[in-house]
C-alpha cells in the first residue's frame, strides 16, 4: 500500500493499481502501472514464461533476446514469482503447501527458504506497492 496526499494505492494481480480517494471509497478508479509483471531481465517489459509441472522447469523468453530454464518446484507448488530482493528483477519461487515453505531462486542473492504460511493458505507474492 502507498499512500501520499490521503491517495492510497493498491497493487493487486496483474500489477493493476487501484486507486481509492479518502472520502469516496465508492468511487475507485483503476491505472495501469509502468511496471511489468514478470520481468526476468530487468529490462522494464514483460518477459514471457511457462512453469511445467511435469518436470518442474519453468521456462522464460526474455524481451532483451535469448531464454533460460531452470528446474524450480514441484508439480503441486504454488507459483509466486516477484522481486524478492529489490534489484527490479521478477525472481523464481514457490510456495509449498504442503510445509508452508516459502522457496525463493533470488536473482542477486541465490537460494532462500522461508517458512511461512500453512497448506491451506493462499500466497500472495507483492501485494503492495512499497
Amino acid at each position: 500500500m502507498n499512500s501520499r496526499n490521503g491517495i492510497f494505492c493498491f497493487r493487486l494481480i496483474l500489477s493493476v493499481c487501484f486507486i481509492i480517494l479518502l472520502g469516496s471509497l465508492t468511487s475507485a478508479t483503476a491505472v495501469s502501472k509502468s511496471n511489468p509483471i514478470a520481468d526476468f531481465d530487468g529490462d522494464g517489459k514483460s518477459d514471457v514464461s511457462v512453469f511445467r509441472p511435469a518436470d518442474g522447469y519453468w521456462y522464460i523468453l526474455k524481451s532483451s533476446g535469448g531464454q533460460s530454464s531452470i528446474k524450480w518446484g514441484l508439480s503441486l507448488d504454488n507459483l509466486v514469482p516477484g522481486d524478492y530482493d529489490g534489484d527490479d528483477k521478477t525472481d523464481i519461487a514457490v510456495f509449498r503447501p504442503a510445509n508452508g515453505v516459502w522457496y525463493l531462486q533470488k536473482s542477486t542473492e541465490g537460494f532462500a527458504a522461508q517458512p511461512f504460511g500453512l497448506g491451506n493458505d493462499v500466497p500472495i507474492p507483492n501485494i503492495f506497492v512499497l
